[in-house]
């Protein structure tokens, strides 16, 4: 069975890799080399996580202070 992944919105099977790591019988180094290439740009950098990070923090940090103004604008509309 074929992995299926997700590439611009559409869905592509990818091929059977190889039992072998010698040279008969399946694929050549260059195939090889290149589908571990391409799977390679699609990971994330440390720039990218670095980024997603910052926009998690700030999202807690102003939900945070979201609870705070609510909390207190619900003490003062009680007191």
């Amino acid at each position: 069975m074929n992995p299926v992944r997700v590439v611009d919105d559409k869905f592509q099977s990818e091929p059977n890799a190889s039992a072998s790591s010698g040279g008969t019988g399946g694929d050549s180094a260059e195939s090889r080399l290149a589908r571990l290439e391409t799977r390679v740009e699609y990971l994330a950098t440390k720039e990218d996580i670095q980024k997603i990070k910052v926009w998690v923090l700030g999202g807690v940090i102003g939900g945070i202070v979201f609870s705070a103004a609510v909390a207190i604008g619900i003490l003062k509309l009680l007191g």
